[in-house]
């Protein structure tokens, strides 16, 4: 039994009826309120898209390309096994907190310094099928199976795969997350989802799947391969999550906004802002206040009134910046990491502490080495891509919002460069 439902990417799309209890749940629902790009859309207006679209998308790309599997590897994958995958793919998210990865830097400020969205996932979705007594299966002893392997597929834990699954159905593990070769259905559905709202031109990509089969290893544990021909689709998709990378999820702008906003919890938390009862650093340790957690937490910082000390008063001001689109000034960007320091350390001693710096990673943008390719004959094959996309830098922001310390810091830096320059000339 399948329903149907009209996504904004992929059109009308069907999915199993048993996703529909997880999509109803309370847990599933928060998504709606966690934006997909953070706090992109302070800078691309239209960000707007949820986690909950995207993680519907996930899951829908997820059967689709088990359906492709079957028919281009002339195999029946067992109903229990897809249901995991495509469970998995649909709840791969359900752990982010508000404002998507930049709460993982919250959470950080505090004494859970490992904390991840993804075993936050797993947390989520026992205390979701516990709370809401959904059952994966009738018999006590596969719903307790599934659900171990469902978790694993998202925290990618191979540890777990070797007791779950016979090598022959490894493949399944390369669907959700790959840990293989990063080649997955999130990223597929992430980058058409960001094109179709950002509007950043992309290359397309997509078709690279239509071909996809299973294929064997040397020690006979199943792999996604994929066709040697279709390899200049794969470098694009690469290509197009390095350029989102560079010019969405790490423009200057952006980043500027999501460490003012980092900033602004870590402040709210100093000042003793509490969510029910729990410090912003502490509301992951309960699965049922966390449930409630969302992007609205920013209304709440915006109108507390019963803590009225600076630090509340700092935050607060912040907000009022950020509405107003006022982020944080980019000052200077450079590769060097020598650099960095000693311009970060001159501008303190000079101007004051008004300056933070922030990193620049475009991760794992590279194609991997190791993706299962397979040519007209079947066999395996190597291709290596020529582009080298990834790159790192460091950013560092004016915190002051005056426009006398902007002018001067500008000044300041002008000169630092034109003598660089000098001496470089002589």
């Amino acid at each position: 039994m399948t329903f149907s439902l009209k996504d904004p990417v992929h059109g009308w799309i069907e999915l199993p009826s048993y996703t529909k209890e997880i999509i109803a749940s309370s847990t599933f629902q928060r998504l709606r309120n966690l934006k997909q790009l953070g706090v992109s859309n302070y800078y691309y207006k239209n960000a707007t898209h949820s986690r909950y679209e995207h993680s519907i998308g996930t899951s829908f790309i997820a059967q689709s390309l088990l359906n492709i599997l079957e028919k281009n590897s002339n195999i029946k994958i067992d109903d229990k096994l897809k249901k995991c995958v495509i469970l998995a793919a649909l709840m791969h998210d359900i752990g982010h907190g508000a404002f998507s990865h930049l709460w993982e830097d919250c959470v950080h400020q505090g004494n859970d310094n490992k904390w991840t969205h993804e075993d936050q996932s797993v947390k989520l979705i026992k205390y979701m099928i516990c709370n809401d007594k959904i059952k994966l299966d009738d018999d006590v002893q596969s719903h307790e199976w599934m659900l171990e392997f469902i978790c694993s597929l998202i925290v990618g834990n191979a540890e777990a795969w070797l007791r779950l699954l016979k090598p022959s159905q490894y493949f399944l593990t390369e669907i959700v997350s790959n840990k293989l070769c990063n080649i997955d259905v999130d990223k597929c559905d992430y980058l058409c989802r960001d094109y179709y709202y950002v509007k950043l031109k992309c290359l397309p990509f997509m078709d690279f799947l239509n071909r996809a089969k299973i294929v064997c290893d040397v020690n006979f544990f199943t792999h996604i391969g994929y066709h040697a021909d279709d390899f200049y689709l794969i470098e694009n998709m690469f290509k197009n999550r390095a350029k989102y990378h560079d010019k969405v999820y790490q423009l200057p702008q952006v980043s500027a906004a999501e460490r003012q906003l980092k900033d602004i919890c870590i402040l709210a938390d100093k000042a003793g802002f509490k969510m029910m009862g729990l410090r912003i650093t502490e509301i992951q340790q309960n699965c049922e206040i966390y449930n409630q957690l969302d992007d609205t937490i920013l209304d709440l910082i915006r109108n507390e009134k019963t803590i009225c000390n600076d630090i509340m008063m700092k935050a607060q001001e912040l907000i009022r910046q950020l509405d107003n689109d006022k982020f944080y000034i980019n000052i200077y960007e450079t590769k060097d990491k020598d650099e960095a320091d000693y311009i970060y350390g001159e501008l303190k001693g000079k101007f004051g502490d008004v300056f933070v710096k922030v990193k620049k990673v475009i991760p794992n943008a590279n194609v991997p080495k190791n993706i299962p390719l397979y040519n007209n004959d079947g066999l395996l094959v190597k291709k290596l891509s020529e582009h080298n996309l990834e790159y790192e830098s460091t950013l560092i922001y004016c915190t002051a919002f005056d426009d006398t310390t902007v002018k001067n810091v500008k000044n300041y830096l002008n000169k630092y460069n034109n003598n660089n320059n000098d001496e470089e000339s002589a």
